[in-house]
């Protein structure tokens, strides 16, 4: 077996022990490594290993070894599911004895790689695998697009049986970021993360599904926080010992019901990069905020790329209020062919190109409502891959019915006083 651990040897022994006690407590054995066929590119991230159990191991340009703990073709990183009293994960985690008892999943399948690596068709596997006689079977499906420092992992599980069941799924890693077993946490919203204190390199676990809970630790304690069942409780070591370097690990956690005969979904970036994964936005605004009722106005959906590469949107949506009609042969700027019209729903269609940290736009003109109100938008856009913030109920336009100007009636002529005569007698 072929640990390294440049930094700590004792945590090589642990590793050692832990797979020991997990053949005598009759687990799966620990001389499988990753296997599964990897995702090689030109990089950033030169290689993605992800095993039949969901064992994964990641390659950086110009690292000597893997980001996560282990060796070349086993890494400390993977899928587990608490169900029914029962942990379910991969085989072998090195030094990862914490996270037990531990039932190995079962492997059906695993695709060769599909795809050519690029926005449109990024290298995509999906490993199947069965968690033992329950009925439940996991989906992992992985996604990488060539120059991007992110990838997207997609964890489908699936209730083949007559009952719902209650279940906490976890995607988490012991960190060994930039060939170095020590690091820093930090906590981005949402989204985890381990920091090479060599560089500041961060490898971020990214949140695409809502409800998820987070933890950064020690190695150990993130292993046994899933050993224990339970969802992450949100704490990171950042908070209560900052500054202090640690060989730590991270993850997310999700709990789900699923119910008889249905599939849960819940996705995640593993990121690699100084700023993490920061997702494309969209704002919106109007031209006039304040027109009268059957008015013409306008809107400007913009879409902000704050990332480090490029992306590409396969089509921009807008949801135009109630009332409100699009102005054929508006649309400016991004493009210049109308939308596809649904209802009260706009779709522009791709592709469109956002660089690193740049912007497109697009403007169109609408016709406003014949019922006075404030009125609210919705816009938002989609790529491969992506994780897009739409911008919700924003742009407010307050319609307005004019009231008829008349003019105001003509003043009384003045009258003059008449001054009182004198009168006279005698």
């Amino acid at each position: 077996m072929d640990l390294r651990s440049t930094r700590n040897t004792a945590k090589a022994v642990v590793a050692v022990l832990a797979m020991a006690s997990m053949v005598l407590v009759g687990s799966a054995s620990p001389a499988s490594a990753v296997g599964g066929t990897p995702i090689d590119s030109a990089g950033p991230l030169t290689r993605i290993l992800v095993g039949t159990d969901t064992q994964c191991q990641v390659f950086y340009t110009g690292d000597t070894a893997g980001e996560f703990y282990g060796s070349d073709d086993s890494g400390a990183c993977g899928t587990f599911v608490a169900l029914a009293g029962v942990l379910y994960g991969p085989a072998t985690v090195p030094a990862g004895g914490s996270a037990t008892p531990r039932t190995a999943f079962t492997p059906v399948s695993q695709t060769p790689v599909s795809g050519d690596g690029s926005a449109a068709t990024p290298y995509t596997v999906t490993t199947v695998a069965d968690l033992g006689a329950t009925g439940f079977q996991i989906t992992e499906t992985n996604t990488y697009v060539v120059g991007q420092e992110f990838y997207l992992t997609s964890v489908s599980l699936a209730n083949t049986t007559g009952n719902g069941q209650s279940a906490v799924i976890y995607r988490a890693g012991d960190c060994y970021l930039q060939d170095s077993d020590n690091g820093f946490g930090r906590v981005d919203g949402n989204a985890v993360s381990c920091v090479s204190p060599e560089s500041g390199r961060i490898q971020q676990w990214f949140p695409i599904t809502p409800g998820s809970t987070l933890m950064e630790g020690t190695y150990s304690s993130v292993w046994a926080a899933i050993g224990s069942q339970q969802p992450f409780d949100n704490s990171c070591l950042c908070d209560q010992t900052p500054g202090m370097e640690h060989d730590n690990g991270a993850g997310l956690s999700w709990v789900r019901t699923i119910e008889a005969g249905q599939t849960v979904t819940v996705s995640h970036y593993t990121t690699f990069s100084p700023l993490g994964f920061q997702a494309p936005t969209v704002t919106k605004t109007a031209d006039i905020g304040q027109v009268d009722i059957n008015a013409a106005d306008g809107y400007t959906i913009t879409v902000t790329n704050p990332g480090e590469f490029s992306i590409t949107l396969d089509g921009i949506t807008d949801d135009l209020p109630a009332g409100f009609t699009y102005t054929a042969g508006s649309t400016t700027g991004a493009t210049t062919t109308d939308p596809t019209v649904t209802g009260q729903q706009l779709e522009w269609g791709g592709p469109f190109t956002v660089a690193a940290q740049g912007t497109i736009s697009l403007h169109f003109g609408v016709t406003v409502s014949g019922i006075p109100g404030t009125y609210t938008n919705t816009a938002n856009a989609s790529g491969p891959g992506l994780a897009v913030v739409g911008a919700v109920d924003v742009a407010p336009v307050v319609v307005i019915d004019p009231v008829p100007v008349t003019e105001p009636p003509a003043p009384p002529p003045a009258v003059r006083p008449v001054a009182a005569t004198p009168r006279f007698t005698g």
